[in-house]
This record gives C-alpha cells, structure tokens and sequence, in this order.
C-alpha cells in the first residue's frame, strides 16, 4: 500500500524539528537542574517523561506503512537528531548533579569533622601526617579547601595614635 504524498507532508509538517527539541528538552532539563539545588533527587522527576517521549518517537517510525516513508522523507539524520537532542541534554546533566551532589557530601562530612572520603570521625586524631587512620586517604589538601571557602576575617584599619 502506497501512501498518499499529500498526507505524508501533512504528517511530516506536524513532527518536531530538530532544533525545537533540542531547545525544549535543554529548557525543561535546565529547570530540574536548577531545583536539584534544593534537593538532589527532584532530578529524577523527568526521567519517566523522557523514557515515554522516546517510545513516543519510536513508535511514530514504527508505524506499518507510515515509519518508513517518515525516514525517506525526512532521512535518517532527522531520526537519530531527535533521539540525541531528547537524551542528551538529561545525560550531561545527571553527570554535572551528581558532582554537585559529591562535593556537597564532601563539604558536609570535613564541616561536621568526618574524613570526606570514609566518614571516619576526626576529631580526636591529633597525628601529625594529614592523613586518615582509617581509610588513608589525605587531609590536608581536602581541608585547604574547605578553609578557602571561609570568610576573611574582617580587615582592621591601622590605628594613627
């Protein structure tokens, strides 16, 4: 069965572009980057969403007698765009939430006088060597950072007496 050219444009007029995914799916990704802020796991919100839009767009190219025509009129790069720019952006991102999510893990553990790396309480280990009796790992170098973080004690001026 050989589809109709007339209803096979109107069917292709009506399929996302490209570059409309890609800015749809960075804007709505932005937005749980912004609230995992707040708390980490608001990140995982869209996940089912994204995973239902690909089955969306897989099912459209899986329609008998329409999927094929869709890839020969609009070609394989339109296909594979639309996957990449639907999952791309949720994939860069959940690699710069979870190393948010370290690091602040990290802060809290030394704040609190934990080794950031095994949680081994520190605060009665006076050694010499910065360096964690139980797991190892350095200290002073995790401990630098934390001290640049703190705020510079407030400058005094010079008394002219």
């Amino acid at each position: 069965m050989m589809v109709q050219p007339l209803f096979l444009a109107e069917i292709v007029d009506k399929m996302p572009t490209v570059p409309g995914t890609a800015i749809g799916s960075m804007n709505y990704v932005g937005l749980f980057v912004a609230l995992s802020r707040v708390r980490w796991w608001l990140y995982l919100i869209p996940l089912p969403l994204i995973i239902w839009t690909n089955i969306g767009e897989w099912g459209q190219l899986q329609e008998p007698g329409f999927g094929r025509e869709i890839i020969s009129e609009l070609g394989w790069d339109y296909v594979v765009g639309q996957f990449f720019w639907i999952n791309a952006p949720y994939l860069l991102a959940t690699g710069y939430v979870w190393r948010q999510r370290q690091m602040q893990i990290r802060r809290r553990r030394l704040s609190r006088g934990l080794c950031p790396d095994c949680s081994y309480d520190l605060k009665g280990h006076s050694s010499p060597e910065p360096v964690c009796p139980e797991c190892g790992a350095l200290l002073a170098q995790r401990n630098s950072i934390v001290e640049s973080r703190a705020p510079a004690p407030p400058q005094t001026a010079p008394n002219d007496s």
